[in-house]
C-alpha cells in the first residue's frame, strides 16, 4: 500500500512539474512580447525627442540620436529573443497539437464556413474557437497556404501584430537558393525545393523535351539539324524560365502570405484558357467561394 501511494505521489508530482513547466514557458513568451512592446513605445518616444532636438538645433541632438540607436539595438535583440522563445514553445506544443489534428480539422472547416457567412464576426473577435490560433495558422501554412488561405485569414484576426510578424518571418520564401539550384543543376530542382511544383514541372518538361530531341538528332549517322535546333531552343526556354521563376514565385507567395495574415483574401482571379483542340483561347474569371 505504501509503495502504491508513493508511486501515485511521484506520478502526481511529475504531472504537476510538466504543467508548471508549460505555465512558465507561456509566461516567458508573454514577458518577451511585453518587453518588445515596451521597447517599441520607448523607441517612438526617443525618436520624437530626437526629431524635436533636430528641428530646434539643440546641442543635445547627438545624445538623443545615440539614445535612439541604443533602444533600436535593444529592440532588435528583444524581437529576436521573443522569436526564439516562441519557437521553443511551438516545439513543445506541437506534441499536443498532433494528437488533436482531427478535431482541429473540423474547427478549420467551421471557421471557413463562418468566415464566408460573416467575416466581421472574426474581425470583432466575437467567435472564440478552440485551440491556439497561432499554432493553428502555422499548421495550415505548413499544409498549404493557397488551399487554406480562407481559414488562415479567419484565424489571423485572433493574432496580434507581433505574432503575424513571427509567422511571416518563419514562412517567407527566399529565391537565392532555388535560383542557384536551377542554374547549376537545372531540371526544376530549385523550384521543387522552393515548394513550386508547377514551376519545377515546367522547367523539367522543357529541358527533358529538349534533351530528348537533341539526342534523337545526333543519334543517327548524320546530325539532323532541325531536332537539334528545336531541342536547344526548348532547353534554353526551360533554363531561362528556371532562372526567373524562383523570384516570381517567392514574390507572389510572400505577397499572398502577408495579405492572408492580414485577413485580405483575393477571391477573384483570372485564369488563361489555352485549348488548341477546340480552338479556344482567352481568360476565365475564377471566384473562390
Amino acid at each position: 500500500m505504501k509503495k502504491f501511494s508513493a508511486t501515485i505521489a511521484i506520478l502526481l508530482l511529475f504531472s504537476a512539474s510538466i504543467v508548471w513547466a508549460q505555465t512558465v514557458t507561456q509566461a516567458t513568451v508573454d514577458a518577451k512580447n511585453a518587453e518588445v512592446t515596451r521597447l517599441q513605445n520607448e523607441l517612438s518616444k526617443a525618436q520624437a525627442e530626437a526629431y524635436e532636438a533636430y528641428t530646434s538645433n539643440s546641442s543635445d541632438l547627438p545624445q538623443k540620436q545615440a539614445k535612439v540607436n541604443t533602444i533600436q539595438a535593444q529592440l532588435n535583440a528583444a524581437q529576436q529573443d521573443a522569436y526564439q522563445t516562441m519557437q521553443s514553445f511551438m516545439a513543445q506544443q506541437n506534441q499536443n497539437q498532433n494528437q488533436n489534428q482531427n478535431q482541429n480539422q473540423n474547427m478549420y472547416n467551421n471557421n471557413f464556413n463562418m468566415y464566408n457567412q460573416n467575416p466581421n464576426m472574426f474581425a470583432n473577435n466575437q467567435y472564440q474557437g478552440g485551440g491556439n490560433a497561432f499554432f493553428q495558422v502555422s499548421q495550415l501554412i505548413d499544409d498549404s497556404l493557397e488551399d487554406n488561405k480562407f481559414q488562415i485569414a479567419a484565424l489571423s484576426q485572433q493574432l496580434d501584430q507581433n505574432q503575424k510578424m513571427m509567422l511571416y518571418n518563419k514562412y517567407e520564401k527566399g529565391a537565392g537558393g532555388p535560383f542557384a539550384l536551377n542554374f547549376f543543376i537545372g531540371w526544376g530542382v530549385g523550384s521543387y525545393v522552393q515548394g513550386d511544383k508547377r514551376g519545377g514541372a515546367f522547367q523539367t518538361v522543357f529541358e527533358g523535351l529538349g534533351f530528348i530531341l537533341i539526342i534523337a538528332g545526333v543519334a543517327g549517322d548524320e546530325i539532323s539539324a532541325a531536332p537539334v535546333a528545336i531541342g536547344a531552343i526548348s532547353m534554353s526556354i526551360g533554363q531561362i524560365y528556371g532562372w526567373i521563376r524562383p523570384f516570381v514565385f517567392a514574390k507572389n507567395y510572400n505577397t499572398t502570405l502577408q495579405n492572408t495574415l492580414n485577413g485580405q483574401v483575393n477571391m477573384f482571379s483570372m485564369l488563361p484558357i489555352i485549348d488548341p483542340v477546340n480552338d479556344k483561347y482567352g481568360f476565365v474569371a475564377k471566384l473562390d467561394l
